[in-house]
């Protein structure tokens, strides 16, 4: 389709600052290699416009692809959301060439965020190389993640922080969420503790934030008094049994873990990270956290009595 010049330079900005891709990336990438040419008698001027769109691009989500020769060129996206498709279970690799995927090692791009949704992770997050990974966990896969999370192949010379989401969306919001349709159930504390975020964490080497949607206002008291005990210690193991394989193969012992942090719903809300979760899950934990926000209020003002 043809618009004139101004349209192109106004819509361009607008139309290409979130993109979502869910088919071949080689299709989406085709003509942006095209040559300028300048006008000649017998020839119009060329210009590369899908070159210069590629390159308004900031928020870039895609499901699971196959970079292989396609050689994306997205130079200026900041927050890449991977999606993988929940059906999709001939392929679970994030990408079908992982150890060298360009997407997520950010080559030719000013990446400062990796969210990596789905909890599809059976393979090394290979190449990952930007400052900031994101992990959202469901709550759903319960036992099931401590055989997904894999850090191999992360560069941690350039990931300087990780942050772990741990949520549980209600069954009718999953599939919109292209996630894997669970029970409504929430797992319990000790698997919370050391089924989900123990796998998440054991491995990383740079600060951590694990951000905890479930409503602890609605659990018992000491739940999560329990959850921080129960982490403190098998990160502790983890620890110790890695120093014990340095020593035994004779290898420098490994660095202190550095410290992390637990937040909740109202923090990540607070904090505007908006660009991490498509629109339709955004705003339902948006509602969700004001739907709490109200509860508490109310509580304060009259008690338990009248809620």
């Amino acid at each position: 389709m043809r618009v004139s010049k101004q349209f192109y330079e106004v819509a361009g900005p607008l139309l290409y600052k979130k993109v979502v891709i869910k088919n071949r990336l080689a299709e989406i990438m085709v003509g942006h290699t095209h040559i300028d040419r300048a006008p000649t008698k017998s020839r119009a001027a060329s210009v590369n416009l899908k070159s210069h769109l590629l390159s308004l691009v900031e928020h870039l989500t895609i499901v699971t692809h196959t970079c292989g020769a396609a050689e994306p060129h997205f130079p200026n996206v900041k927050t890449l959301l991977v999606m993988p498709y929940a059906d999709d279970v001939a392929n679970e690799d994030l990408c079908q060439y992982a150890k060298r995927c360009t997407l997520l090692g950010g080559w030719r791009m000013r990446l400062q965020r990796i969210v990596i949704h789905n909890s599809r992770i059976n393979s090394p997050l290979y190449t990952v190389r930007c400052p900031v990974m994101t992990l959202s966990l469901d709550e759903g896969e319960g036992v099931r993640l401590a055989r997904q999370v894999d850090h191999r192949g992360v560069d941690w010379d350039r990931v300087n922080k990780v942050r772990n989401i741990v949520s549980k969306l209600p069954a009718w919001l999953e599939f919109t969420a292209q996630r894997e349709s669970k029970s409504e159930g929430i797992v319990d504390i000790q698997a919370l503790a050391t089924s989900i975020l123990l796998p998440a964490m054991a491995s990383v080497p740079v600060p951590a934030t694990v951000y905890l949607f479930r409503d602890f206002q609605q659990a018992d008291d000491n739940d999560l008094e329990v959850m921080e005990k129960l982490l403190r210690k098998g990160l502790a193991r983890v620890d110790k049994e890695a120093r014990h394989r340095a020593k035994k193969n004779g290898e420098p012992a490994p660095q202190a873990r550095k410290a992390y942090t637990i937040k909740f719903l109202s923090d990540y809300i607070a904090e505007g990270l908006e660009d991490e979760f498509i629109w339709q899950e955004l705003k339902y934990w948006r509602e969700e956290n004001d739907r709490r926000l109200r509860r508490d209020g109310a509580r304060a003002r009259f008690g338990n009595a009248f809620i």
